[in-house]
C-alpha cells in the first residue's frame, strides 16, 4: 500500500514474511535518494536484520 504524501516524500507499508514493513522513499537532491526502512514482527518487535535486508535489495535495485 502507497500511502498519499508529497511529491518529495513517498511511503510504502506491507507485510513480508508475515512481519509489517513500512520503508520511506525521500529525494535529498536531483541525484540523491533516501531510503528509511523498518521491520516489526506481530509482537511489535523491531527485526533490525530484516530491515537491513530489505535496505540492501532496494540498494541493489537502484543501482541498475
Amino acid at each position: 500500500y502507497i500511502t498519499p504524501g508529497t511529491n518529495v516524500v513517498r511511503s510504502l507499508e506491507g507485510k513480508v514474511n508475515q512481519q509489517n514493513v513500512w520503508i520511506r522513499v525521500q529525494a535529498v537532491d536531483g541525484r540523491t535518494t533516501q531510503v528509511e526502512t523498518q521491520a516489526r514482527s506481530s509482537w511489535g518487535v523491531s527485526d533490525v536484520s530484516l530491515a537491513s535486508e530489505l535496505d540492501k535489495e532496494i540498494a541493489l535495485q537502484l543501482s541498475r
